[in-house]
């Protein structure tokens, strides 16, 4: 036989054994498809009904865009922290190429529906942004979005000092503590990225801006407190 008829044989092998070995190799696309081919985000995303589902949260104020004394009420720029486990959003890493992390739109997973209890009207009572949610391969799900907190706040003026005391409550809207369970990551606020530029209002630095936090049956509170740095 030839020489070179063999060697093309040969080389033809070779090629057909890479294509089939490369198209065994799961993709993002193929990742996502497989997970979310049954997927209902409607309904909590845990195999046994009678548990709870444990919810991370943290609170992270990036700055304060208005305080309106009249009404009471605070608007702050913030982050919020989510972090919890999805039984159905689970897959080993080495069917999938190592693929370990995945990215996906929020509005296509179950997300806790997270109210503002303390939003100064209705149409403040969810103000969370749609971001991208991070998805891991043992089914931690976390999700960072962008929100204004446009919440009630007590107004004190006193004769040194006029200032507001933020109780800024959030919880869930439909489930109680027994379906979905919040905890406070942490502290349950970081200001490590607040920027502390208002002309007219800061934090209170004798306070660290954080006064009290603490957990609720259904919700979880973060107090922040607001001195005024120049007089009416």
């Amino acid at each position: 036989m030839n020489l070179f008829a063999v060697l093309g044989c040969l080389l033809l092998s070779w090629t057909d054994a890479l294509v089939i070995e490369n198209s065994n190799l799961k993709t993002e696309r193929d990742l996502k498809r497989d997970l979310f081919e049954n997927y209902d985000k409607q309904v909590r995303p845990i195999k046994d009904p009678h548990a709870a589902m444990e919810l991370q949260v943290s609170l992270s104020p990036i700055m304060i865009r208005d305080v309106d004394v009249k009404h009471q009420s605070l608007a702050l720029d913030s982050w919020m922290l989510m972090k919890w486990h999805d039984d159905y959003l689970t897959w080993d890493p080495e069917v999938y190429n190592d693929i370990k992390i995945l990215r996906v739109p929020s509005t296509e997973i179950w997300k806790p529906d997270l109210a503002l209890y303390s939003a100064s009207s209705a149409e403040n009572l969810f103000p969370m942004a749609i971001t991208q949610a991070l998805l891991y391969f043992n089914g931690t799900v976390l999700w960072v979005p962008m929100q204004t907190l446009n919440s009630r706040c007590p107004f004190f003026k006193q004769a040194d000092k006029s200032y507001f005391d933020c109780n800024i409550k959030m919880g869930s809207w439909t489930y109680s503590a027994k379906e979905v369970n919040p905890q406070l990551l942490g502290s349950g606020l970081d200001v490590s990225n607040f920027y502390d530029i208002n002309p007219d209002w800061k934090g209170d630095p004798k306070k660290n801006i954080l006064l009290v936090t603490r957990l609720y049956y259904k919700d979880s509170v973060d107090s922040l407190i607001l001195a005024k740095k120049m007089d009416f």
